[in-house]
């Protein structure tokens, strides 16, 4: 007879407690291999783990469409969170490795080598901005340029200058100021 941790008989409860689960690793076994190749109706499946002789212990009928769904559910929420954790892991390796390359990189001084390692682990992590540009911002620049007799490129590069100059000039002036 069956014992538990504490040297007790186990109760009739646990005994069949125990046996439910085994039925029900058993059964989800043989859904799995139903469903792990393409996917299939859940009548298939039930006609299928019928045909295979797979039926309810209890009745000697076969698994009900509920039961046979509540498997297969449990079963993809099983197989997505195992596919999560994987993925996860490898996110982690690679951060990782990115991060070992940054160090050694910095340690030589290798600026670019550590700039391409930021930029990766900014794809990676999904941080890494898209550029945008305002298309009605650039058709205006582009009217305003050809006004002026210049290239949309030439006005934005003078506005840029413009504005850098006027950013240390600020900044120049704070100092002043304090």
């Amino acid at each position: 007879m069956k014992t538990t941790r504490g040297g007790g008989k186990l109760t009739i409860h646990e005994r069949n407690r125990q046996r439910r689960l085994r039925t029900t690793e058993i059964r989800r076994k043989a859904v799995a291999e139903l469903i792990r190749d393409d996917p299939i109706s859940f009548k298939t499946i039930h006609h299928r783990m019928e045909k295979a002789g797979h039926t309810n212990p209890n009745s000697g009928r076969p698994w009900s469409l509920g039961v046979i769904h509540r498997d297969v559910q449990t079963l993809r929420q099983e197989w997505r969170e195992a596919a999560g954790l994987a993925f996860e892991d490898h996110v982690a390796r690679q951060l990782q490795e990115l991060s070992n390359i940054k160090r050694l990189a910095l340690g030589k001084g290798e600026l670019n080598a550590a700039l391409r390692a930021i930029q990766l682990e900014m794809k990676l992590l999904g941080t890494e901005a898209p550029i945008t540009i305002n298309v009605n911002l650039l058709t205006t620049l582009e009217f305003v340029a050809s006004r002026l007799g210049l290239k949309a490129e030439e006005l934005i590069g003078s506005m840029i200058i413009e504005l850098q100059e006027s950013e240390y000039a600020f900044h120049d002036n704070s100092k002043n100021d304090s």
